[in-house]
């Protein structure tokens, strides 16, 4: 089946290095923060959570605390889970999210984990956020202050109370039920804080799912950073024979995905090139993230090409919505062939290219 492709003017810098790995900086300002101002004398067991790149985890090497760690979110050099696991912890650091009701269920999921009186230290940097964090663990621990202030960071320790009679301890406690906005009528999705556009279809999903053809009967699918699975549910309504395959870094949002796409593949996967068993697909189709934490971070954005070109079949397309201002033109011209700006709103552009 045909599409129409608009001929979009690309304006601007075209160096996708210029936003890669500045999140890296930032996490190790906060951790550094953290780990000077935590004691962890005659602690058991500490569970970090959420520590991404293991600055934490690193710094307190060598320390007699027997540590274990939880990631929602995974990398490439460890996986994630939906739910922390074990315990009753002695105590847990937490890493202050962007989204303030992820945040908020990363608190009841850590709490869930620890012993009554166990202290939990939440740490970030101001400008995200992090002095309205005491708010969020006032519900469930005493004693909240601000023990640290340095390098525009802070660090607030609380202790988890008895009973916790507010406590909402499992994922499910969270799931939401959302009718969404399709271009073929309403579609109703269970999401998750911190995997959707507050219940609504955001827009560059939407815009890419106007701009995107049927795909053919039988075809191999990937909905890369698939969120709660919108884009290949879609597609998978539009044609119910593809193969389709979902991934996505966030353990949550997979979770969300097999209760939205029944019967379809998933996978919790931090870096599209690591899906050479997958492959070859027919279509790659992705709404991928620009953002680390606060910080913007193509990585995601470069890789997704270059995966492109290595899990597709010659001639095969890949579909991309992006930010006007991302620079992938360059990117995708070098990797595939035939790169074409192929809807706009002014807002987003939706792209399209095939492997040589």
């Amino acid at each position: 089946m045909g599409v129409k492709h608009e001929r979009i003017k690309i304006e601007g810098p075209m160096d996708l290095e210029r936003h890669t790995g500045r999140g890296h900086a930032r996490e190790k300002t906060v951790a550094e923060v953290l780990l000077g101002a935590i004691e962890l004398p005659s602690i058991g067991s500490l569970l970090v959570a959420d520590d991404a790149h293991e600055f934490v985890a690193q710094g307190l090497q060598g320390d007699q605390t027997n540590m274990e760690q939880y990631w929602r979110v995974a990398t490439d050099h460890h996986g994630a889970s939906a739910w922390p696991s074990g315990g009753p912890h002695d105590a847990a650091t937490l890493r202050l999210s962007k989204d303030k009701v992820a945040f908020e269920m990363a608190i009841h999921a850590v709490a869930s984990v620890l012993k009554p009186q166990a202290p939990l230290w939440v740490y970030g940097a101001n400008d995200e956020g992090i002095k309205s964090a005491a708010k969020k663990m006032t519900p469930l621990f005493r004693d909240v202050e601000t023990i640290d202030t340095r390098r525009h960071c802070r660090v607030i320790r609380g202790f988890r109370s008895e009973p916790c009679e507010t406590l909402l301890p499992r994922l499910d406690d969270w799931a939401q039920e959302v009718q969404l906005e399709h271009p073929n009528g309403p579609v109703s999705h269970r999401v998750y804080p911190g995997i959707f556009a507050k219940g609504q279809l955001d827009p560059a999903t939407n815009l890419l799912l106007q701009a995107m053809p049927t795909p053919d009967e039988g075809a191999r699918v990937l909905d890369y950073a698939c969120g709660a699975g919108v884009i290949g549910g879609e597609l998978k309504r539009r044609q119910p024979t593809i193969d389709l395959m979902l991934i996505d870094a966030d353990a949550i949002a997979i979770v969300a995905t097999q209760q939205n796409v029944s019967g379809s593949a998933t996978r919790v996967e931090a870096n599209p090139l690591a899906i050479s068993d997958a492959a070859p697909f027919d279509l790659i189709v992705s709404n991928p993230p620009i953002h680390e934490g606060k910080e913007r971070d193509y990585q995601t954005v470069k890789r997704l090409i270059e995966s492109a070109a290595r899990h597709l079949k010659p001639g095969a397309p890949l579909w991309m919505v992006v930010q006007r201002q991302v620079p992938v033109a360059e990117h995708l011209n070098t990797h595939l062939a035939g790169a074409l700006c192929v809807k706009s709103d002014g807002r987003f552009n939706v792209w399209r290219a095939v492997r040589a």
